[in-house]
C-alpha cells in the first residue's frame, strides 16, 4: 500500500474515532482526533520527496548536462538534472559526479 493510501486510510480512522468521542465522551478529545484525521489527510497530498527519476532523462537531456559539466557548470549541471528529473540534491549531485568521472 503506498503512503499517501496509508495516510488516508488512517485519516478516515482518526475522523471516525473523533466523531464518537464528540458525541458520545468528550467533545475536545474528540476534536483532537478530527484535527489529526485533518492532519493525516494533508499528508496523504503532499508530493513525495522522492517522486524523481534519473530514468526519465532523454538522451538529449543527458547530452545537455554533459556539456554544462564540460564548460565547467557543475552546479548548473546538477540544477539541470534536478529540474529535468524531479529528484533530490543529493541524488542530483551524485549523478553528475558520476557522469564527470565519466567524461
Amino acid at each position: 500500500m503506498k503512503r499517501q493510501q496509508t495516510n488516508r486510510l488512517i485519516a478516515g480512522l482518526f475522523a471516525l474515532v473523533g466523531v464518537g468521542y464528540a458525541l458520545q465522551v468528550n467533545v475536545y478529545l474528540g476534536l483532537v482526533f478530527i484535527a489529526a484525521a485533518v492532519l493525516f489527510l494533508a499528508l496523504s497530498f503532499r508530493q513525495s520527496p522522492k517522486s524523481g527519476d534519473l530514468s526519465r532523462l532523454t538522451p538529449e537531456e543527458r547530452k545537455e548536462v554533459k556539456r554544462l559539466l564540460k564548460r565547467g557548470k557543475k552546479t548548473k549541471a546538477v540544477k539541470r538534472v534536478r529540474e529535468l528529473s524531479g529528484v533530490g540534491l543529493l541524488e542530483a549531485k551524485t549523478y553528475v559526479e558520476a557522469l564527470e568521472k565519466a567524461a
